[in-house]
């Protein structure tokens, strides 16, 4: 697990240093309903810039046309030692 929070720090770092600011905590459309996170934000710089660009960012993320990214396991925002249930 600390491993993975290394990731994110580290991620976090680059987002900053390139944006100079931190990822929003999440997004939301016209009317308030929530859109994005920061975990969405930080898929570049954790090296899934392929699912990034697969995101419609103007839809949710458990919108079905972004389904494909939601249902990929991203390996840092999961801790090894946590059984998942089945």
């Amino acid at each position: 697990c600390s491993h993975n929070l290394r990731q994110i720090a580290a991620a976090l770092f680059a987002y900053e240093a390139t944006y100079r600011a931190l990822p929003p905590a999440y997004t939301t459309d016209a009317s308030g309903k929530p859109l994005h996170s920061w975990r969405t934000f930080l898929l570049p710089f954790l090296g899934r810039d392929d699912l990034y660009w697969k995101l419609d960012l103007s839809k949710p993320w458990d919108d079905p046309v972004n389904r494909e990214v939601y249902e990929t396991e991203i390996q840092a925002y999961r801790c090894p030692s946590v059984a998942l249930p089945s």
